[in-house]
C-alpha cells in the first residue's frame, strides 16, 4: 500500500526510509540492543558515569526519533486503510494517488 509520506530514520543526510511498521519495529529493536551492549560495554571498561552519560544521549535520541517513526507508520497505516479509494467533499471528487 502505497504512504502518504516516508518516515525518515536518521539525521544530516545519514537516512533510512521506513515503509511499514515490521521494518519501524526492526528499527526500535536494533536501537534499543544498541544501548544496552553499549551499556555493558561502557560498565565492563570501568568508565566514569559523565563519561558513559555522554555517549549515552545520542544513543536515546536516536531510539527516541525510532519509537516516534514507528508511532508515524502504524498511524500512517491506521488511516490509509480507513480511506476509501475516493472521496466526494463538496461536491469534488478527490482520489487517492501515490506520495510525490
Amino acid at each position: 500500500m502505497p504512504t502518504i509520506t516516508k518516515a525518515r530514520l536518521g539525521r544530516n543526510g545519514d537516512e533510512v526510509v521506513i515503509d511499514d511498521v515490521d521494518s519501524a519495529r526492526e528499527a526500535v529493536g536494533k536501537r534499543a540492543s544498541e544501548l544496552i551492549d553499549f551499556a555493558l560495554g561502557q560498565a565492563n571498561r570501568k568508565r566514569t558515569f559523565i563519561a558513559f552519560e555522554t555517549g549515552l544521549v545520542p544513543l536515546v535520541m536516536a531510539l527516541a526519533r525510532a519509537v516516534v517513526v514507528l508511532f508515524l507508520v502504524a498511524s500512517e497505516q491506521r488511516e490509509s486503510a480507513a480511506l476509501e479509494a475516493r472521496v466526494v467533499l463538496g461536491g469534488r471528487t478527490f482520489r487517492r494517488a501515490p506520495a510525490q
